[in-house]
């Protein structure tokens, strides 16, 4: 039987960067929902939730061209950088991600309205650049993985759906 381990965890969630961060908040029982002011929230008919803090996408390599990813994707490299450390060296690793955008021709199709529209100053590389794939095609590009990568776009679930995906490839002895 093959065992595997997880060895590091990056996060990025809202008001908070890094896992140690992450699980003081937890502990102490901080909430992060606040006043919505990364966008003009009126729009939506709700002003409060969750915000993922500032920070410079200085970190991204240039030629990915950070300034027209997609926020999720900003994302998930910043939390990838976090791992980056703890990545196997002369061991072929995967990646499974979980994207939880259920919609990709509605996020299109809302964000050409908008441009045309004008109500959010939505720039038209953004609607490109939220597929669920654009994400780990990112994240690969950095990561450089040797082994299979897969996305899981599920809505809500996807996350936990992209543990299972590779906890059954370990089982099966696909990892």
């Amino acid at each position: 039987m093959k065992r595997a381990v997880i060895t590091a965890q990056g996060i990025v969630a809202p008001q908070v960067i890094g896992v140690d961060d992450f699980w003081s908040r937890l502990k102490d029982g901080r909430s992060a929902i606040t006043f919505l002011t990364r966008f003009d929230a009126e729009i939506t008919g709700c002003l409060i939730g969750g915000q993922a803090p500032d920070f410079s996408c200085d970190f991204i390599p240039q030629h990915l061209k950070p300034k027209r990813m997609a926020r999720h994707t900003v994302l998930l490299l910043k939390a990838a950088e976090q791992i980056r450390p703890f990545l196997p060296k002369n061991r072929s690793f995967g990646i499974r991600v979980g994207v939880a955008t259920s919609d990709c021709s509605m996020i299109a199709k809302s964000g050409i309205q908008r441009t045309a529209k004008g109500s959010l100053g939505v720039i038209s590389g953004v609607p490109t650049q939220s597929p669920p794939h654009a994400a780990i095609a990112a994240l690969s590009t950095i990561l450089q993985p040797t082994g299979e990568v897969h996305t899981l776009s599920s809505a809500c679930a996807a996350g936990l759906d992209a543990i299972g995906m590779a906890a059954r490839d370990i089982i099966e002895g696909r990892a």
